[in-house]
């Protein structure tokens, strides 16, 4: 998988030196990576992409394709898409109020030209998996868009004052980005070495935009939307988060997926054990007493009991003496 945190961090010591260092940098890059991964894993869990933690073995006993697309394997129940659906379906906006009246004509002006009653339910349904989700100004069109947390690839990532109020934020993205480019292509060096990274920086007045590549730490300032620096006149900046369950331990938000997830595992493991002990119980099952069988040899798991004993180093013994004989013997 991708990950972009040091490209991160880097557009914030760029950006606003002395919040860099005053948050300490390298800190900021290791929790960017570590919400990105989790957020990266709840998503996988809501897609069905993310196969049932069982082992190989067990995908070989019952038959499953571990290479198949875990979105098809029929011993995997999800019921995560469920609780979100249901959940978001529920959820409206009232108002927004950002504290003076000329800052609430301006968002008013850009609710309208972006259509936020269409963007609504994907701001919902982002905040309620992964705790956060944002609404950010479009430098071009000067208008509001829909934008998920930084997962390792791509996404929003802010820093908040003591108040809980975004004081730095930017949105990482790659042209194309998707689902193949994020979890196959990341991990091909010189493809992430070409791949350019565009990200736009929110901080105090101004909105920049810089460039850089894939899995880098490098950045230098685009012109991707005409310039690569814009002024911003309101005190607010335009990143406004839509945060999930936020908590006096963190101004992040936490997903409605996160406490399903051990559950859904749980229910998905004893389905596993069920068709595993029908699998073996169906049919009369050989056993094999004093000689290996390798099952790597299109012999499925647990189709034969296997009883031999091992020497110190580990191979299987063939020359039994009278008291090993009599133990293989009493297994019958």
């Amino acid at each position: 998988m991708a990950d972009n945190s040091s490209n991160i961090a880097e557009a914030l010591r760029k950006s606003a030196p002395e919040l860099y260092r005053r948050i300490d940098g390298e800190w900021f890059k290791g929790e960017a990576k570590t919400r990105g991964a989790r957020r990266a894993y709840y998503r996988g869990m809501f897609s069905g992409e993310k196969a049932p933690p069982i082992t190989d073995k067990m995908r070989e006993a019952l038959r499953i394709d571990s290479e198949a697309d875990a979105k098809l394997n029929e011993f995997n129940l999800n019921y995560i898409p469920i609780i979100i659906d249901k959940e978001a379906a529920r959820l409206s906006v009232d108002s927004f109020d950002l504290g003076t009246d000329q800052a609430n004509q301006w968002l008013q002006e850009r609710l309208d030209a972006s259509k936020f009653d269409i963007l609504e339910s994907m701001q919902y349904r982002g905040s309620l998996l992964d705790g956060d989700s944002y609404l950010i100004v479009d430098p071009k069109r000067v208008v509001l868009k829909a934008v998920k947390a930084y997962d390792g690839y791509d996404g929003v990532s802010v820093i908040f004052d003591e108040n809980g109020n975004v004081q730095w934020a930017c949105n990482i993205w790659c042209e194309g980005s998707g689902e193949a480019v994020s979890a196959n292509d990341s991990d091909d060096e010189d493809f992430s070495q070409s791949q350019i990274v565009y990200i736009i920086i929110y901080y105090e007045n101004k909105i920049e935009t810089w460039e850089g590549s894939l899995n880098g730490s490098e950045l230098k300032p685009s012109n991707y939307f005409g310039e690569s620096s814009y002024d911003w006149p309101l005190p607010e900046l335009p990143v406004f988060p839509f945060v999930n369950k936020r908590n006096i331990h963190s101004f992040f938000g936490e997903g409605e997926a996160l406490p399903a997830i051990p559950s859904q595992n749980m229910l998905n493991r004893i389905l596993h054990d069920l068709a595993m002990a029908a699998e073996i119980a169906g049919f009369p099952v050989p056993y094999v007493v004093g000689v290996e069988v390798d099952t790597s040899d299109g012999v499925t798991p647990a189709t034969i009991m296997n009883f031999y004993m091992k020497d110190a180093e580990g191979n299987a013994i063939t020359e039994f003496t009278e008291e090993q004989a009599r133990v293989l013997s009493a297994i019958r």
